[in-house]
């Protein structure tokens, strides 16, 4: 019996024009004579195609938890309506993967095409210098877009007390602490040097 394989390469393309971006592309990775005989997928693609191709076992292993432990990790990954790229949950703030912007939201307020990375929500002012985000998902990390030199400067909390701390400042990247600032957060400060005593 001739399988999909047999068919001539012109009923194979006339096929493949009907497929959507991700259809065409999934068929492309199923075996290696698929991914010589078709013809790449259109280049143009969109916001609404990664956020289907996201959804796939290897972007989404959260869809294979218990109920109780989706949320995202390092290995969950997610499409930016900015920059139309999938990237790990760590380029992005936990607002970003929940409600109605995560990968499970249904309803009539669905708003995952509206969802943004960290860098293209900086480049786009929308993580102004000064704001403090949680990001990467289950990990529970927490950053901060520096108010001197605007780059996003990602935070260890140790405890509750480092947290609350750090919530109260304005945020300032190691680069860009004072001095004092340096000392409350335990960075290595350089050594001066010792003066010698004359007389």
């Amino acid at each position: 019996m001739p399988t999909i394989q047999d068919l001539p390469n012109e009923i194979l393309l006339n096929i493949t024009n009907d497929l959507s971006y991700v259809a065409c592309r999934s068929l492309s990775m199923t075996c290696r004579s698929f991914r010589v005989r078709l013809p790449l997928p259109r280049s143009n693609y969109t916001i609404h195609d990664l956020l289907e191709i996201e959804t796939w076992t290897k972007y989404h292993p959260a869809k294979n938890r218990p109920n109780g432990s989706q949320q995202p990790t390092s290995e969950d990954y997610f499409a930016c309506s900015s920059c139309l790229k999938i990237k790990s949950s760590d380029n992005f703030s936990d607002s970003m993967m929940k409600g109605s912007k995560g990968k499970f939201a249904n309803g009539s307020d669905i708003s995952t095409d509206r969802r943004f990375c960290i860098p293209c929500g900086m480049r786009t002012n929308m993580y102004s210098p000064g704001v403090k985000l949680w990001y990467g998902g289950g990990k529970r990390r927490f950053g901060f877009v520096c108010k001197v030199c605007g780059q996003f400067e990602k935070f260890e909390v140790r405890d509750a007390i480092d947290r609350n701390g750090f919530m109260s400042k304005d945020p300032k990247c190691p680069r860009c602490m004072t001095l004092p600032q340096r000392i409350l957060f335990g960075s290595t400060i350089p050594r001066l040097p010792r003066m010698r005593r004359t007389g």
